[in-house]
């Protein structure tokens, strides 16, 4: 039955709907044990009662999403590695591999996901559209032009430290939002201008150089619990 409803869902709304749902739902469970096992990061004072139950929800999403993607992808290539994953595991425990040598791994493992510039800012978009927002990308770079012998120069169109995207919706706090290629930073007037921005109340600026770093970010601002110090300056 579960499964009949949930390739229905699929002809219905769409392959491209149904896997960014399923990494929005991802990104709001990270969100959840965050807040839960790192009770310092919060300050919004829910209960340890509370929430679990917000932990639960989130995980119920969580096993709804791939069981979609398991139809997509295979029940029976899924569960061949989640065999050789929980072998590797077994064989882990037996040997007495470490903590640390098992983090290592997961770190290095990460450490190969890259994204470029576009390919965060398409994403972006792509799920800011899906969620009801107008968003308005910001020209505010360099243009290459040329001069009246056909030699090429770069002229500087806008404002220094504008950020890439302006996004809107009626009802939802306005977003300033810089996208960066994975492992790289904002500039000085990029940080400048998110100070001023998040010095006004009804709005904030972040900054990504991931999806799942904005996804991590645009979650915490969707359930209310506001801007996390990730991508935020504080005013100065």
């Amino acid at each position: 039955m579960q499964n009949e409803i949930l390739k229905r869902a699929l002809d219905v709304y769409g392959v491209n709907l149904q896997v960014t749902t399923a990494m929005e739902e991802l990104a709001e469970l990270i969100s959840e044990l965050n807040r839960y096992f790192f009770r310092e990061n919060r300050n919004d004072g829910i209960s340890p009662t509370e929430a679990k139950y917000a932990i639960a929800s989130e995980i119920a999403d969580v096993e709804i999403v791939c069981k979609t993607l398991r139809i997509l992808i295979g029940n029976d290539i899924v569960d061949d590695k989640i065999r050789v994953k929980i072998l590797r595991l077994k064989e882990r425990l037996a040997n007495g591999s470490g903590r640390k040598k098992i983090l290592r791994g997961i770190c290095k493992k990460n450490m190969k996901i890259k994204q470029s510039e576009s390919d965060v800012m398409k994403a972006v978009r792509k799920l800011l559209g899906f969620e009801g927002y107008e968003v308005y990308r910001i020209n505010n770079g360099g243009t290459k032009r040329e001069d009246k012998h056909g030699n090429e120069f770069y002229t500087f169109n806008g404002t220094p430290g504008v950020f890439d995207l302006y996004c809107v919706k009626p009802g939802s706090i306005d977003m300033w939002i810089e996208t960066k290629a994975t492992g790289k930073k904002p500039s000085e007037d990029q940080l400048k201008f998110m100070r001023l921005v998040n010095s006004v109340p009804g709005r904030y600026a972040f900054w990504a150089d991931s999806f799942d770093m904005f996804l991590a970010q645009f979650n915490d601002i969707k359930n209310g619990y506001g801007l996390p110090k990730l991508g935020r300056v504080a005013p100065e």
